[in-house]
């Protein structure tokens, strides 16, 4: 299950499956950071406002064991304005912190 996750707005980060063309779940998350935990136990954090710009950022403290790609993001003018997360595992939970 390959699943993507990025930013979308000032508030949504959207959850995509291959099961799913369009979002899997969106999380609302103005002015806050969300954890989000994978099957394989990896863990992302995503929050908005990368280096004081209009951008996503999505680091990831966990790394677990399922194949995974960031693509870094650096310009606000991109019709999507964030890190990309791409990871063979199933979305599992999330918190907003």
């Amino acid at each position: 299950m390959k699943t993507k996750v990025y930013g979308m707005s000032d508030d949504l980060v959207e959850i995509e499956t291959e099961k799913n063309i369009y979002p899997y779940d969106e999380i609302g998350c103005f002015d806050s950071m969300v954890r989000i935990l994978f099957t394989d136990g990896t863990i992302i954090h995503v929050e908005y406002g990368k280096d004081g710009k209009g951008i996503w950022k999505i680091e990831v403290p966990h790394k677990g064991d399922a194949k995974q790609k960031l693509i870094i993001c650096d310009d606000e003018d991109v019709d999507i304005y964030s890190d990309i997360f791409e990871i063979d595992a199933d979305f599992d939970k999330c918190t907003v912190i």
